[in-house]
């Protein structure tokens, strides 16, 4: 990744692919112009790589996702539905929304909104808790 020096380089050798962790202020640095130096990087190694601010790395990383059967308010039905769908955790709820849910077997309109609220209640004492601790 020339001219960059990346902060750390997670590997995924059954994809050939590569996330490198970069300081924001180099992220131009390493994509290059017209994406040049990364495209040069990728036909080197033969990986897909994928640049990351180090500001959004340590973002995602510090978040901690429930898994569904930890969510208070979805009964055991719904969540049963939930992991048959392999919806294991709770940011997987909150990435397909309301209208996401309805479109998985098995959960119609009240019982969409029924996980849709739990999840929303879960997020609130999650954030409430992170607050304490700060």
């Amino acid at each position: 990744m020339a001219p960059v020096k990346p902060i750390k380089v997670i590997v995924n050798e059954e994809e050939k692919m590569a996330v490198v962790i970069v300081e924001d202020d180099k992220m131009s640095l390493a994509i290059g112009r017209n994406g040049q130096n990364l495209r040069l990087a990728s036909q080197l190694t033969g990986y897909q790589i994928e640049p990351i601010k180090v500001s959004e790395y340590e973002q995602e990383s510090t978040k901690v996702s429930v898994p569904v059967e930890e969510i208070e308010g979805i009964p055991d039905n719904l969540k049963a539905k939930l992991l048959d769908a392999d919806i294991l955790y709770e940011d997987e709820i909150v990435d397909m929304g309301i209208e996401g849910l309805l479109e998985l077997k098995g959960i119609g309109a009240k019982s969409a909104e029924k996980i849709w609220d739990a999840v929303k209640a879960a997020s609130k004492e999650e954030n409430t808790e992170e607050n304490d601790e700060e």
